[in-house]
């Protein structure tokens, strides 16, 4: 059987947001939403465009410039490290000692879920073959329900 892997990566953003409604899968969560974002910030870049991840990445690099003692940016790599840490230090275990996580799931699962959803809105809205499911549309309502009024 051939499936395509927008369809795989709708699914992984779809459960991805089950459980973080459900409240108690944080961590499968954020690993089921990272695929997600794997996949589609892979379809964004096919298209030329920089993925959601991608665009936070050279975002932060350049915000870096200014904070940084000597002017100095971070490195792509810093940045990217840091904004997969929650979800690499979940999956891997690295070295002696290295048996805990210290984040917060539940916010790192939004987070993961944030970039995921906006990679899956420039494919949806550049005729991407996706549907919007329930899942998302109740992800969308929650967003629009938490942003704060001014």
């Amino acid at each position: 059987m051939t499936i395509s892997k927008l369809t795989v990566a709708a699914e992984y953003l779809g459960r991805a947001i089950e459980l973080y409604f459900r409240g108690d899968s944080y961590f499968s969560a954020l690993h089921l939403a990272g695929a997600a974002q794997e996949l589609l910030g892979k379809f964004v870049e096919r298209t030329g465009a920089d993925s959601a991840h991608t665009s936070l990445v050279k975002g932060a690099v350049r915000i870096s410039k200014f904070l940084n003692e000597g002017g100095e940016p971070s490195t792509d790599k810093d940045i990217r490290d840091i904004v997969n840490h929650a979800k690499n230090r979940s999956k891997h275990m690295n070295a002696v000692g290295d048996d805990v996580v210290e984040f917060d799931a539940r916010t790192q699962a939004r987070a993961m879920l944030d970039l995921a959803i906006s990679e899956f809105y420039y494919l949806y809205g550049n005729g991407a073959e996706l549907e919007l499911s329930d899942e998302i549309e109740r992800y969308n309502l929650y967003q629009v329900e938490r942003a704060p009024i001014e």
